[in-house]
């Protein structure tokens, strides 16, 4: 079942096709070309805002932090609050960094699982990409930031990039298992 928030995103880019198709059948042929650039910067901002908030919910679930509200808030507040693009190495196209925070052993288990899997592995490349095509643009001057991707570009990577936040939990689960498995 998709979640509100992801259903807003799908929502957005509904509405921008309509909304430029509509541009497209009134002859507004300059005006459309100009919402579609300028869709495309706010669409993406929409979807690296989405991802934010998924992989912080994901992290927490994926901790157990439901069990104990002190190891909820902590980690809520200290660990994740502001501090989700730290999480990243975004000029990579690997979350070896993000893999390697929860120890160098699940990294490596990761890692090997990735190699395994093609789609995951650009799955990553497509979140990376949108993650740090973000910071360029809420950084590098919004206005005169030139985005080189498409809305349509953007949402191509937006729903292989799924796969990665979908991964994290079973991934998760996984290596407790073979933890266990192995003591």
């Amino acid at each position: 079942m998709e979640d509100e928030a992801l259903i807003a995103v799908k929502e957005l880019f509904s509405s921008y096709k309509e909304n430029y198709n509509l541009l497209i059948d009134i002859n507004e042929i300059s005006f459309s070309t100009d919402y579609k650039s300028q869709f495309a910067k706010v669409y993406l901002l929409a979807c690296a805002s989405y991802f934010e908030q998924k992989l912080t919910s994901v992290v927490l679930e994926s901790l157990s932090t439901k069990d104990c509200v002190l190891t909820h808030s902590f980690i809520s507040k200290k660990a994740l609050a502001r501090q989700y693009h730290t999480l990243f190495d975004w000029k990579r196209d690997n979350a070896n960094s993000f893999f390697g925070l929860f120890g160098d052993h699940f990294r490596d288990y990761v890692k090997k699982e990735i190699r395994n899997n093609e789609d995951l592995a650009i799955s990553i490349k497509n979140f990376l990409e949108l993650g740090q095509l973000r910071n360029k643009l809420a950084h590098d001057n919004y206005a005169m930031f030139v985005l080189s991707l498409t809305a349509e570009d953007i949402n191509e990577k937006f729903n292989s990039a799924q796969l990665f936040i979908s991964k994290i939990p079973p991934l998760m689960n996984q290596y407790r298992e073979e933890i266990k498995s192995n003591n």
